[in-house]
């Protein structure tokens, strides 16, 4: 038995009935706001996380219903984020090409691969609110006190205490992000996939943001780990067990080399590709940067939230690693 902390998430939902989603449309809005997809990048060593998150939204207005300006992502994080920028699109295509070879899995079926030459701006320190590439955030949100009172200034749905539960028991801290449309525009697009949002915050145990997803409907997700220490596979099993697809298995690929029960494959950090590699050279962690050793796991399900319900789960994904 191992004790977790605090978090991070991502989702699904109709604007015109359940409107608590970490995914909102503004409140005048009538239609749905939907996601099908999770991708992220993860590194984890001394306590340290470096995480890449991605989605990958679609818009589906009420017949005559404009598109909105505007939408929000609420992202629950186990402690502030002190370093933050975008990530290049393309480190998903190139790091999944790279890694899954390693693993012998097949390659993902629904990666945010995209045409659209990629934006790299440089990290921006946190502060009350700031504002980078399409996102304006709002950090620090440690009540759902104020993360509703952040969404109803903004014109979006508020969140249901009940719904939010685990997160305020075990005292997360809100990210509520803007997404803006292109300057030349007056509205979001009506689907595409989020540029990804790099976060860097302290973790003692790797972590992936599901659990706030329990509204979302069924969902792919496409995750890369890496982390320092061993995953414990051992400890791993009840948090596998509660993301079941199917009868006898996790997640199609929880784990790796298509058995289901390995993780932790040998790699080092001078034979990354080249997204991977800027991304640990520009990390402020040196511990997580100075590190030239990693342990690959995967978790990839096209299916997640569909035989046992997110709702259900007692905890979200934290990875407890082997001790020393």
């Amino acid at each position: 038995m191992f004790i977790l902390p605090k978090l991070i998430s991502t989702f699904l939902i109709s604007a015109t009935t359940l409107s608590q989603a970490c995914l909102m449309a503004p409140k005048t809005y009538k239609g749905e706001i939907g996601q099908n997809m999770h991708e992220a990048v993860m590194f984890h060593a001394d306590g340290r996380e470096e995480l890449v998150l991605g989605i990958k939204y679609n818009l589906r207005p009420d017949k005559g219903e404009k598109l909105p300006e505007t939408f929000a992502w609420v992202i629950t994080v186990p402690n502030e984020p002190d370093h933050y920028t975008l990530a290049e699109r393309s480190i998903f295509k190139k790091t999944f090409a790279w890694a899954d070879p390693l693993v012998n899995v097949s390659p993902p079926t629904n990666s945010f691969d995209s045409k659209r030459k990629a934006r790299t701006l440089d990290g921006i320190l946190l502060s009350d609110e700031v504002k980078i590439g399409p996102y304006t955030i709002q950090p620090g949100m440690h009540a759902i006190k104020g993360l509703n009172k952040w969404l109803d200034d903004n014109g979006f749905p508020q969140e249901d205490v009940a719904h939010m539960k685990y997160f305020i028991e075990n005292n997360f801290t809100f990210l509520c992000v803007k997404v803006n449309p292109a300057a030349t525009k007056k509205s979001v697009p009506g689907a595409g996939a989020i540029k990804p949002l790099h976060l860097s915050f302290a973790s003692e145990q790797p972590y992936f943001p599901l659990k706030f997803s329990s509204r979302q409907g069924v969902f792919g997700v496409n995750v890369w780990m890496f982390t320092k220490d061993k995953i414990d596979s051992k400890k791993c099993d009840p948090i596998f067990a509660q993301l079941a697809v199917g009868k006898s298995q996790s997640l199609d690929k929880i784990t790796l080399r298509g058995d289901y029960q390995s993780e932790n494959v040998s790699v080092k950090s001078q034979d990354f590709p080249a997204p991977l590699a800027k991304l640990l050279k520009n990390t402020q962690y040196e511990k997580v940067k100075n590190t030239k050793q990693w342990n690959l796991s995967l978790i990839r399900s096209k299916a997640v939230n569909q035989k046992i319900k997110i709702a259900d789960w007692k905890t979200d994904l934290f990875f407890p690693l082997v001790k020393k």
